[in-house]
């Protein structure tokens, strides 16, 4: 079975998650770029493997697999894998240590509960492919140079001049104009008569076509419109919150089954989505979310709910 454990190491390449049915899943994840300050160097990104027993329920991938890759039936694969899974648990039973190429190794604590221990010798995230890690020479402290201070030269500073004529003549015209302004005038020939001797060099001229009614603004319209404009507001800020964390419940090879999957999640009051992948793989997410942290609370009530079934969430 040792060509089934090099599959495994395979499909982690291509994919996030690797189901074994009746075992456990390998789960990749994004591990970003770090600065390892002991040793000077920078580290590229990479993925970190994981081990879940509770992912035990056959998503199909691991099977499907095997069909495509030895040209078998889907039955014998299933049969196969599951040959697999009883050798691997025996050997585990007996105490000994089961190692899956460029992955890591398993094995049984005192409380028979599986231990998983990373052993990645090649960087497993296909995008760092030809990156290697930097390193750096360690930076010192050294003290900054003072400055020399620079004295600018003084200068006067600019009087302002009023002119006194003029201020006393706005300090008269502006309590008129704003009377004028408040207070109706019956006589329409007194204004420009009066305010041509107060203010000489003041025009004001307003070009306005008698044919032409300006519209008439209420209070209650004001308000209206700034209730529209909240109302907008709040609907593009909700548009804003995209859900980018999917929680994956299944993948398939035939697109018909994937959305076959996707009609009977739909019924069952989820919101499903089909993810179609470069391997030609589908992806079936039971729902979104906008958070990792609800998305993950999904996942455990999920299989709490639900034994054996497995689920993982992805990001978009």
């Amino acid at each position: 079975m040792a060509e089934l454990r090099t599959s495994i190491s395979k499909i982690i390449l291509l994919h996030d998650c690797v189901i074994i049915p009746d075992l456990g899943g390998f789960v990749a994840n994004y591990k970003p770029a770090q600065l390892d300050q002991l040793t000077h160097r920078f580290m590229a990104p990479s993925r970190e493997i994981v081990f879940n027993s509770k992912l035990s329920k056959n998503d199909g991938l691991l099977i499907n697999w095997i069909v495509e890759e030895e040209g078998i039936g889907y039955l014998d694969a299933k049969n196969k894998v599951a040959a697999f899974v009883e050798e691997t648990l025996h050997l585990l039973e007996k105490g000994e240590v089961v190692e899956f190429e460029n992955i890591g190794n398993i094995r049984y604590d005192k409380s028979h509960n599986i231990l998983f221990e990373p052993q990645q010798k090649e960087n497993l995230l296909t995008d760092s492919f030809g990156l290697d890690n930097i390193f750096f020479h360690e930076l010192s402290m050294r003290e900054a140079l003072n400055p020399a201070p620079v004295s600018l030269p003084k200068r006067e500073a600019v009087k302002v001049q009023f002119n006194k004529r003029r201020i006393k003549q706005l300090t008269v015209a502006l309590p008129l104009l704003f009377a004028l302004c408040t207070i109706p005038v019956k006589n329409k020939n007194i204004a420009k008569s009066e305010m041509s001797s107060i203010l000489p060099e003041i025009t004001m001229t307003r070009n306005v076509d008698p044919a032409i009614e300006m519209p008439k603004i209420t209070l209650a319209d004001a308000v209206k419109d700034m209730e529209e404009a909240k109302l907008i507001a709040v609907k593009k800020s909700k548009a804003v919150e995209e859900k980018k964390f999917h929680l994956i419940v299944g993948s398939f090879k035939r697109e018909v089954n994937a959305h076959k999957y996707e009609t009977e999640l739909t019924q069952e009051g989820h919101q499903p989505k089909v993810f179609k992948l470069s391997n030609g793989y589908f992806r079936v997410s039971m729902d979104s979310y906008t958070t990792e942290r609800e998305a993950l609370r999904a996942a455990r009530a999920l299989q709490e709910n639900n034994s054996g079934l497995s689920a993982w969430v992805l990001k978009d």
